[in-house]
């Protein structure tokens, strides 16, 4: 049960934003795992193990520069001790591949605006707060390690707006865990966890710019 503890906070915060002006949307991305197993070769081969990802988020703008988003983001953290010739063989399983899923609450901080072919386009920094949970698929997992990962998101992007209530985004974002077990185990270097994320998302926005102070509305919402 502790697990959906996050997911229920998350839905509570929603509650009193749902009738204000607020921007749904879909996420599609890829996710980059960097744990004790190593997840990219550049090295006689090109490899990286980067995994296809797919969530929900919800965006509050508190004003044209900071907004308030929340979002729910399911992927896969894969790692392989081949990639690294000095690892292989050396552990059991040489290899992880787990899904994953994750709740973050970002601050979205954008101070330039400039238009292209008529279009507005934002330019954001982001960083806030979150929990990754793993499943480990029956897998040997050190008693220590936590059943929900504290984490802290940081990143980069842009909002290009296509229409008055929909809109494209895109960013890259680096997620830090407060533990060496976002992959169920710790390391021999004792370095915590980390991830990184390349993430497109597509929204439609509700204004309700039209309500009085008793909540009825007064225009037409557009």
């Amino acid at each position: 049960m502790r697990s959906f503890v996050p997911i229920i906070v998350f839905f509570t915060w929603l509650q009193p934003i749902v009738s204000q002006d607020i921007q749904i949307g879909i996420i599609g991305g890829a996710t980059l795992f960097q744990g004790d197993h190593p997840s990219y070769r550049f090295k006689d081969t090109f490899t990286i193990l980067a995994q296809p990802g797919f969530g929900l988020f919800i965006r509050k703008p508190i004003n044209d520069q900071l907004s308030i988003k929340g979002s729910l983001y399911f992927t896969t953290f894969a790692g392989d001790d081949r990639l690294d010739p000095k690892l292989s063989g050396l552990r059991s399983p040489s290899s992880i591949k787990y899904s994953a899923g994750e709740l973050l609450i970002t601050a979205e901080y954008s101070p330039v605006h400039f238009e292209i072919k008529e279009k507005t386009v934002d330019l954001y920094a982001l960083g806030g707060i979150g929990f990754s949970k793993t499943t480990f698929n029956n897998n040997i997992v050190e008693e220590s390690c936590p059943i929900v990962n504290l984490v802290l998101p940081v990143g980069a992007g842009f909002r290009i707006r296509i229409s008055e209530i929909v809109t494209l985004s895109m960013h890259g974002e680096f997620v830090q865990a407060f533990s060496d077990c976002l992959d169920g185990l710790k390391g021999a270097t004792k370095n915590n966890d980390v991830y990184t994320s390349f993430k497109i998302g597509l929204s439609y926005g509700f204004s309700t710019e039209g309500k009085g102070r008793n909540g009825k509305s007064i225009g037409c919402p557009t």
